[in-house]
């Protein structure tokens, strides 16, 4: 059996850029609740698909998307 049919062979495009995983984050949270549980499963979806090495990076984006109400501190 090849490394390539087990699944072990490197994959060039595994991850996504970080503004493409932002797309999985549809809207900015506002600080209502009832969105809140939505919100957290797209940025916990957008965290499974970016690099590791980019999760500082993700953070940003994603502190830019929760409105005046709520900010990352």
């Amino acid at each position: 059996m090849s490394d390539s049919t087990n699944g072990s062979e490197p994959q060039p495009n595994r991850y996504f850029s970080v503004p493409k995983a932002m797309h999985l984050v549809a809207k900015q949270f506002t600080g209502n609740p009832v969105e809140l549980f939505e919100f957290i499963q797209n940025v916990e979806a957008a965290y499974e698909v970016v690099d590791p090495a980019n999760y500082n990076l993700l953070f940003k984006f994603v502190c830019a998307m929760i409105g005046r109400e709520a900010q990352c501190y």
